[in-house]
């Protein structure tokens, strides 16, 4: 599944927030975007140089993290190309 980078320039918490969406099917014909998260702070800083200046992010999920024990809380690690 693909991911969608979405930024957020107006976010009042992070002016460098990039915004983690998917396409999720909803029905049998129809889909929608959903959001999973945020690129962390130190990551969006450096990537948001890159978007606002033309440049796009492609990325793919490689491991769900989290969700037993003392991390209850599902995240996930991805693997972010600059295109």
């Amino acid at each position: 599944m693909p991911l969608i980078f979405k930024r957020e320039p107006a976010n009042s918490h992070d002016a460098n927030a990039i915004a983690i969406w998917i396409k999720a099917r909803a029905f049998i014909f129809f889909t929608s975007e959903v959001q999973i998260g945020y690129l962390n702070a130190d990551l969006a800083a450096e990537m948001a140089r890159h978007i606002d200046h033309g440049g796009r992010l492609t990325g793919t999920v490689t491991e769900v993290t989290g969700g037993r024990g003392s991390k209850p809380t599902l995240g996930v690690n991805i693997l972010l190309t600059k295109a």
